[in-house]
């Protein structure tokens, strides 16, 4: 699969190549892609107080990025909840990618205080999309599907060597997608020492209800 062609900004999975070394974000995380909001902004609309010092657990880490922010939070899901996807995405648009331990991801799309689209990433379906003929192309086009057509899968290397699912790239195919519909690049240096340097708690997200809405 081609790499990213800059005159089209349409990235590929194999952009996102690098994410399988990043050990710390790998076990769990949520990664939010937030259209042109600074990390200040993310900062303000959720009424999170900025602690350089703060650890994990529910933290989230706030960096800019071209074309807007990443919001990273390991082990968490905090960006799927339909209050912070609602708040972060007035005006905008914005993509949360998650995966837990036991490897179930999730792709929510929000753009303007709206769900546009769900999606997991292991069985990638549009149906369920407010603009299925974009995100059906899109999966198209970033080889999601390919596998199920295959009539040989079960045989393939790809299948008998992957951990996490039908299609190995899925999880790359994923942030290149949120790539897609935000314009805003994650790159690796963000996931490693202070790529994300602001950092915040959300520990009250979690304590205010013990089963938070979330977007899927």
């Amino acid at each position: 699969m081609a790499r990213e062609d800059r005159a089209t900004g349409r990235p590929t999975a194999d952009d996102y190549d690098w994410f399988d070394d990043c050990h710390r974000y790998r076990p769990g995380f949520c990664i939010t892609f937030i259209a042109g909001l600074t990390p200040g902004d993310v900062l303000r609309r959720l009424s999170l107080t900025e602690d350089p010092q703060r650890a994990e657990p529910w933290t989230v880490e706030i960096g800019a990025a071209d074309g807007g922010s990443i919001m990273g939070e390991p082990g968490g899901t905090v960006g799927t909840m339909v209050d912070v996807l609602r708040n972060l995405s007035l005006g905008t648009s914005v993509v949360s990618v998650t995966r837990n331990v036991n490897f179930n991801s999730r792709f929510v799309h929000a753009r303007n205080g709206e769900i546009i689209s769900i999606l997991d990433p292991m069985w990638p379906d549009w149906t369920s999309s407010r603009e299925p003929d974009t995100l059906r192309a899109n999966v198209e086009d970033l080889g999601w599907i390919d596998e199920y057509d295959s009539d040989d899968w079960n045989d393939s290397d790809d299948w008998n060597d992957s951990d996490d699912g039908f299609f190995p790239q899925y999880l790359e195919a994923t942030l290149a997608l949120a790539e897609r519909l935000t314009g805003v690049r994650l790159e690796a240096n963000h996931l490693q020492g202070d790529g994300l340097p602001h950092r915040a708690s959300v520990a009250h997200f979690y304590e205010r209800d013990p089963f938070p809405e979330l977007a899927y």
